[in-house]
């Protein structure tokens, strides 16, 4: 987005010409200012995605994982924890405590004395975070803190999280019961074997 924002401004200001740097500066100012008003006027929409196997993705995330998933009991932060699959891979079956002191060690955001940096990550990684994002065109959704999320802008968490507390509907034909009906339909493409000798 910054990519093409950048290109059209370089395009409208210059007209295609080489202009001296002082006024190159003043158009792409000027082109600047009249962008972030027409971004203030027409706010972007949450999109909310239409991948069937994020949809399904998340659905079967929340079937295994709503009994685990805690609010906040924090009056000026409303959030919600989840486990994430490595720590429930650790704790089948964890106790309350443990998901307490998994939050709270996802909560510290300092190093430990002596903790190296890979240790750091996979401690504030037991827990997904999540916080609702409210829009100015009435679409709420929720933010997750895992790697997918922020490299796509959804997640099989936020939107298993969004699903559970009705901010979204699942469509009808992204409707999951198992894993099975997430596979492709259809034959799989032969994979032609350029090995082979003439």
């Amino acid at each position: 987005m910054t990519e093409r924002n950048n290109h059209s401004i370089k395009d409208y200001v210059t007209n295609h010409e080489r202009l001296a740097m002082g006024n190159f500066l003043g158009g792409a100012i000027q082109e600047l200012v009249f962008q972030s008003n027409e971004e203030d006027k027409y706010p972007l929409s949450i999109a909310v995605t239409n991948d069937r196997q994020i949809w399904g993705y998340g659905q079967l995330w929340l079937k295994d994982t709503k009994k685990f998933i805690k609010e906040s009991t924090s009056a000026h932060s409303k959030c919600f924890y989840a486990p994430s699959s490595s720590f429930l891979e650790h704790n089948a079956n964890p106790s309350l405590q443990d998901l307490r002191n998994a939050i709270w060690q996802c909560k510290q955001p300092n190093l430990f004395d002596g903790e190296k940096f890979n240790d750091y990550v996979e401690r504030t990684s037991q827990v997904h975070t999540f916080k609702l994002i409210e829009s100015k065109n009435g679409e709420n959704f929720f933010s997750c803190t895992c790697s997918y999320y922020w490299k796509y802008a959804t997640c099989k968490h936020s939107l298993g999280l969004s699903i559970w507390k009705q901010k979204v509907l699942v469509p009808v034909p992204y409707l999951v019961d198992s894993l099975e009906q997430l596979k492709k339909r259809g034959r799989p493409k032969k994979v032609k074997n350029f090995m082979q000798k003439v």
